[in-house]
């Protein structure tokens, strides 16, 4: 193994679950490292989803669009695996959009070679539920906070536990995550740092 794919396995590793060595060498003789520039589609509705990519530096989000406008509902940075989860799932074509917002650099996985070398790997199978276990506890996390938190509260927990989000990502898309209008999250914005309003970890749920 290379010295870059190493340390982003010993990642994968430290966010998912242990591997052992035999693990490690058979996930990296399956991961190619792949780019995307700024903007470019990952994954475009109707496209198979059979590939999943571990960002090692950069950002992404998957979106819809609707009316017209683009809509975002999630955003992916390093540590994350960008996956169009349903299509993933279920062998049937994407619907939904995964693009860069910044230049990425990842390691892309074949699902059937994931497959196969799974096949009498628990570690290896355990990785993948731990991976599709995160995605849906985000996606719980996200409709619940969506559902019950105001406005305000809705960009504190952005800020408390996403805030490479919040520094790097446009803020339209924030707004759009968020379900607000850009009006509506620049006076959020505003009022948060004219009262310096605070709210303590243990009252804001995660997304």
């Amino acid at each position: 193994m290379t010295e870059s794919i190493t340390k982003v396995i010993e990642l994968i590793g430290n966010i998912y679950c242990p591997m052992r060595e035999s693990d490690k060498k058979s996930l990296a003789a399956i991961m190619r490292p792949v780019n995307f520039k700024q903007h470019e589609k990952i994954i475009k509705i109707g496209d198979p989803a059979s590939t999943f990519y571990f960002i090692e530096k950069g950002m992404s989000h998957s979106y819809l669009m609707k009316k017209k406008q683009l809509v975002t509902y999630r955003f992916d940075y390093e540590g994350h695996f960008v996956i169009a989860m349903e299509s993933f799932l279920t062998d049937q074509p994407s619907s939904e959009n995964i693009a860069a917002l910044e230049p990425m650099q990842c390691y892309a996985i074949d699902k059937k070679d994931f497959e196969r070398i799974a096949k009498d790997r628990v570690n290896l199978q355990l990785l993948l539920r731990k991976i599709v276990e995160q995605f849906i506890v985000r996606i719980m996390r996200y409709n619940r906070f969506m559902r019950f938190e105001n406005a305000q509260q809705r960009y504190q927990i952005m800020c408390m536990h996403h805030p490479e989000v919040i520094r790097r990502a446009p803020l339209i898309h924030i707004a759009t995550m968020l379900q607000m209008t850009p009006e509506t999250l620049s006076r959020v914005r505003k009022a948060q740092w004219k009262n310096n309003t605070t709210t303590t970890e243990n009252e804001l749920q995660e997304i």
